[in-house]
């Protein structure tokens, strides 16, 4: 069964680095919180460092979240352009990994994903190698073996 374990938003500005950090518990937890305090971006940001962005009804950094991808508002009315931003995503399928996506990077492209082995979120924060995948779309899925959706098959 696949257990996320932590979220990390990163988001890169010209002011300084920005983001987010989330540590998930065993069994359910509950996200709650007023209105644009960033509930939604959390959600869609798991399922984009998943690769299954499709379920938002777009592909890539399109279904991402604004302040993510294009401007940080902190403090109010202040905006800060963004200059690249990146999910990782620490996950349970047998063994841990740590997923790293980018979701704006001149250097980088949406669809490329990085696999960490171990916890980099949770755990030894020691940078390690990663195993480049390809997020998950149907014609990525018919010409290649190292589509990330495999790794979940091989875990």
């Amino acid at each position: 069964m696949l257990k996320i374990r932590a979220i990390k938003l990163e988001v890169n500005t010209a002011s300084g680095l920005f983001g987010a950090k989330y540590l998930f518990t065993n069994g359910l937890n509950i996200i709650r919180g007023d209105n644009s305090t960033g509930k939604s971006s959390l959600f869609q940001s798991i399922l984009y460092g998943l690769g299954f962005e499709e379920l938002l009804g777009g592909k890539n950094e399109k279904t991402m979240q604004s302040v993510l991808k294009d401007q940080v508002e902190f403090p109010d009315g202040k905006l800060h352009p963004v200059n690249q931003s990146f999910v990782f995503l620490e996950i349970e399928n047998k063994e841990i990994v740590t997923v790293k996506r980018s979701i704006t990077s001149d250097a980088r492209k949406a669809q490329l994903v990085d696999v960490f082995s171990g916890s980099l979120l949770t755990g030894n924060k020691k940078e390690r190698q990663a195993d480049p995948c390809i997020s998950t779309t149907k014609a990525v899925l018919q010409m290649t073996r190292t589509a990330f959706i495999f790794f979940f098959q091989n875990s």
